[in-house]
């Protein structure tokens, strides 16, 4: 997961390799979670999902730093290695994600707008512990 991270961090949004690092980090977090059965599922739902969510961080106001530091909470809760740790870091990481793409959707129909709307950064609540 260290190297995926690392991967991610000081690439645009907008490279493939950004998103191979993403894809990365988060199969190896998941698959240790669960069965062969649930990481096919896994797969055939992140792959389902992966264009709807780089359409819309792809066009975001988000950075590379932003994402680096919205992912580093899931790994210092991964080697803490605390289920109530990770479950709180999960429900951030979606809670995180899902105002994003509400942010972006918006931008998309709200009528009268004729410009995007930019999307408001992370919060900075996440502070590496080494």
């Amino acid at each position: 997961m260290e190297r995926s991270l690392a991967g991610m961090h000081g690439l645009s949004l907008d490279d493939d390799l950004f998103w191979q690092c993403h894809y990365d980090f988060h199969r190896t977090m998941l698959g240790s979670a669960g069965s062969v059965w649930l990481n096919r599922m896994l797969d055939v739902l992140w792959h389902a999902a992966e264009r709807y969510v780089r359409l819309v961080y792809n066009d975001s106001t988000l950075s590379d730093h932003d994402a680096h530091q919205h992912h580093l909470l899931l790994l210092e809760a991964a080697r803490a290695r605390s289920a109530a740790r990770m479950s709180r870091a999960v429900a951030q990481h979606l809670r995180d994600n899902e105002r994003v793409i509400l942010a972006r959707i918006s931008s998309i129909v709200s009528p009268g707008t004729a410009r995007r709307k930019p999307v408001p950064p992370l919060p900075r609540r996440i502070r590496p512990t080494s």
